[in-house]
């Protein structure tokens, strides 16, 4: 009996997505050895608790804002959306980001089918499309963030060890051409005026069977939406991505029982969140414990807390996520009830 294409692709997906489990376990070990477990101990466990609460209630935070960003995006092209609608479906992208194979991608294409059946016929691409938007609005506010905290840090991070200056200085410019590129895909008309730029795109167009140019006209039904564009960029940076770098910080407080400087645990929590963004592992686990981990020790935490905020903040991550699942299951009774209703 002959696989048939799809069976195959499933099995390929979900060996690729076991391989990123296998990573993430592997780079989360590589920080928990550094604990050590006398220190670990002399930390009371109401504090623990504690410190994982707080990393629970911010990252539960950003994600509510990111819902009600989503929300005003999906509303300004005309689609009735309900903020519990909104916050409901950015909570299961979350979960069905780190149990689905393809990551983040995974959860948006769940996210994707439930809001287009939620969309009028003629409104299902501005529907999809503004989870894309969402995302790249996302992007130019992390990685600006993390951007601008390296030029402010650079005095500090020449102090560092020649490895961690390079891994640094390595997501510093993976966040500015991230920055480059959302930018270009939003002013792609403005750029595409040049031949040479043109051409040039054609080749990884042709290679996409045109996926860039569906990009480019997806987000041309935003374009004149300029003014709520701007305003999920700046709620990104003045209010979302703050929640998550307060995070880490409360916990570094919480753990330590010290007040530390605020400027290097905002700028490990901001590296640490555009590592995630990497491919390679599941939900960013791993990579961003570790790139926390690394640069917090830089700043002069001791080696155990340096490992153990990242964890208790991935904890808080995870914990967050896995409220997907409840919201998954109360959809769906919500939907058998309606149905019997009728």
């Amino acid at each position: 009996m002959c696989n048939t294409p799809e069976k195959k692709n499933t099995l390929k997906e979900i060996f690729f997505h076991i391989i990123k489990i296998l990573v993430a376990a592997l780079l989360i070990y590589w920080v928990v050895k550094d604990i050590k477990m006398e220190e670990l101990s002399s930390i009371p466990r109401s504090r623990m608790l504690l410190a994982w609460c707080a990393g629970f209630v911010m990252v539960m935070l950003q994600s509510s804002f990111t819902a009600l960003r989503w929300q005003i995006l999906v509303k300004a092209q005309g689609i009735p959306l309900s903020f519990y609608k909104a916050l409901s479906l950015t909570y299961q992208g979350m979960f069905f980001s780190l149990c689905l194979p393809g990551g983040a991608v995974g959860g948006d294409v769940v996210k994707g089918a439930c809001i287009a059946k939620e969309a009028q016929s003629d409104k299902k691409v501005e529907s999809v499309t503004s989870i894309f938007v969402d995302r790249l609005a996302g992007l130019i506010a992390l990685f600006g963030m993390a951007f601008l905290l390296i030029l402010i840090s650079i005095k500090e991070i020449l102090h560092f060890d020649k490895g961690i200056q390079i891994t640094i200085f390595t997501i510093g410019a993976m966040c500015l051409a991230g920055v480059s590129a959302a930018l270009f895909i939003f002013f792609h008309d403005i750029f595409l005026r040049i031949p040479l730029i043109s051409k040039l795109l054609d080749i990884p167009d042709k290679f996409l069977k045109g996926g860039l140019r569906r990009i480019f006209a997806s987000v041309d039904v935003y374009r004149k939406k300029w003014k709520t564009l701007l305003l999920a960029c700046v709620m990104g940076v003045t209010v979302i991505h703050p929640f998550l770098l307060s995070g880490l910080y409360l916990i570094c407080l919480i753990i330590s029982g010290k007040v530390f400087s605020a400027l290097p645990v905002f700028l490990s929590s901001a590296l640490g969140n555009v590592a995630s963004c990497i491919p390679g592992t599941v939900g960013g686990l791993g990579a961003r414990d570790k790139v926390m981990q690394v640069v917090l020790e830089s700043n002069g935490i001791s080696l155990s807390e340096a490992a153990v905020a990242p964890i208790l903040y991935t904890c808080g991550y995870v914990s967050v996520s896995l409220l997907g699942a409840i919201f998954f299951i109360l959809d769906s009774f919500l939907q058998k009830k309606r149905k019997v209703q009728r």
